[in-house]
């Protein structure tokens, strides 16, 4: 008799200890066969068998948990989504008004820098185009991009 003989669906009440515990959540179909004892292929194929479906049901089990867990996140998700709503509906419009001439001051303030800066740009080009660069026995020294003056004293 060969490894391949006739076999009889493995019933998983007819499993010894926790054997029969992996396939009592299988379908039914998943089931292995019983092994031909007397052939070693045949023990082998049940025991990898046996070792697919517990790893089956392992990765089986992770999902569900992923899933209840993205469940909750995004349950989570929407109630920050309502406070989030709730909060802005409940903002007070004088709020509104002052955070909108905020950013307006900001703009300007801005847009003034950029204005100064070119301006000093310009004006250090003028410059230095009008006048030779200065000797060091000048009073007037460059440091950094500054112009800085003795003080009197």
């Amino acid at each position: 008799m060969n490894c391949i003989g006739d076999r009889k669906m493995y019933d998983s009440h007819v499993l010894d200890g926790h054997d029969g515990d992996v396939f009592i959540t299988l379908d039914p179909q998943y089931h292995p066969i019983q092994p031909d004892k007397s052939c070693p292929d045949s023990v082998a194929i049940y025991n990898e068998h046996k070792d697919l479906a517990a790893e089956y049901l392992k990765v089986q089990e992770e999902i569900q948990i992923q899933s209840q867990r993205m469940e909750s996140l995004a349950g989570l998700a929407e109630r920050l989504n309502e406070t989030e709503e709730e909060y802005f509906d409940t903002t007070d419009p004088d709020d509104e008004e002052e955070v909108r001439e905020l950013e307006q001051e900001k703009e300007t303030l801005l847009q003034l820098h950029r204005d100064l800066k070119q301006q000093l740009d310009l004006i250090q080009n003028n410059k230095l185009k009008s006048c030779p660069s200065p000797s060091p026995s000048s009073s007037t020294s460059s440091s950094g991009g500054w112009l800085t003056h003795p003080h009197p004293t």
